[in-house]
């Protein structure tokens, strides 16, 4: 009651300092780090194939975890089903961050079946033994939770690309760790968003680098950062980077229904005569408003020409 408490707290406090700011909880399903409470989930302990309890060792900033795996039918996964409940309607969170949506450090599990995988024998070339892919056991109650938020409103976003069609089918912010931005690759099908990293984020001006890379790369970003390295001063590209419907992706620019982000120089358009407005900013992610991005009417169809000098980024506005 007391950490809820104060992650209430929390929230009604960001609200304060920015009214209509929406304020999510993060969630991880698989994991508990109360030792007591491994005997309660029997039947939904993630197992490998030593038949030992998986888990992620203790660390510099994180306890002792359990991993287990959630389903519609066990315990485990009633008992945290309501955790969301938890979050929303008692602590007044405005939806969720899913940390791990799909699975949590491994995909693989034993003593359990998802009624298609298999562990194969690579002797015979027959079954060995049937097993459980995380993703698809689990499938069924991540559906039924990501649907209940978004049906009743909620914010959902969620780390990690969906595994199976099912997910895909459902539409929400999914992004990438990209510690390098060629993880981006992963998110391509999908939902074209690459964690910022902080590995390579030292200072303010690495911010528009990274961003950079991530375009190269055919992908959007988001902001991810340890407060102890120093505090933002400046809005970014980020400002104009969202909402972002996906069209296409090129190596250095990705065009949205709303927008295109570039850091190349090029002629930009939706292919129609809507009108455009265009950001541009330097190599240290410093707005240049002065910066002249003209538009031209070719047949009829409205283009911006944009010159860039090298590292800098632009965003054209549809309308």
């Amino acid at each position: 009651p007391e950490e809820q408490q104060r992650l209430k707290q929390q929230a009604e406090m960001l609200r304060s300092l920015k009214p209509g700011l929406k304020v999510i909880c993060y969630v991880d399903v698989y994991l508990t780090r109360a030792d007591e409470q491994r005997p309660d989930h029997v039947d939904a302990r993630h197992l490998g194939p030593d038949r030992v309890q998986r888990e992620y060792s203790p660390g510099a900033w994180k306890p002792h975890l359990w991993l287990f795996l959630p389903t519609l039918q066990n315990s485990y996964g009633e008992a945290i089903g309501r955790y969301f409940d938890v979050c929303v309607n008692e602590l007044g969170f405005d939806g969720i961050y899913w940390d791990e949506m799909s699975y949590s450090a491994f995909e693989d599990a034993w003593d359990l079946h998802d009624g298609y995988t298999a562990e194969p024998d690579i002797n015979t070339w027959t079954i060995k033994e049937p097993i459980a892919w995380a993703p698809l056991y689990c499938q069924g109650f991540q559906q039924a939770r990501a649907t209940w938020l978004l049906e009743t409103g909620r914010t959902l976003i969620a780390n990690g690309q969906p595994r199976t069609e099912t997910m895909t089918k459902l539409h929400f912010p999914r992004f990438v760790e990209a510690w390098h931005a060629s993880k981006l690759r992963k998110a391509h099908l999908y939902c074209p968003v690459g964690l910022g990293s902080p590995d390579r984020i030292m200072e303010e001006a690495d911010i528009a680098r990274n961003i950079r890379e991530n375009l190269q790369n055919g992908g959007l970003w988001y902001y991810y950062l340890g407060w102890e390295r120093f505090r933002l001063t400046r809005k970014t590209i980020t400002e104009q980077m969202y909402p972002f419907t996906p069209v296409e992706l090129h190596e250095g620019y990705v065009i949205g229904q709303e927008r295109i982000i570039t850091c190349k120089s090029g002629l930009f358009g939706w292919g129609d005569a809507s009108a455009h407005r265009v950001y541009v900013y330097d190599h240290q992610g410093v707005l240049q408003p002065e910066f002249d991005a003209p538009t031209q009417t070719i047949d009829g169809l409205t283009y911006t020409e944009l010159r860039l000098p090298g590292g800098w980024l632009a965003a054209i506005v549809r309308g």
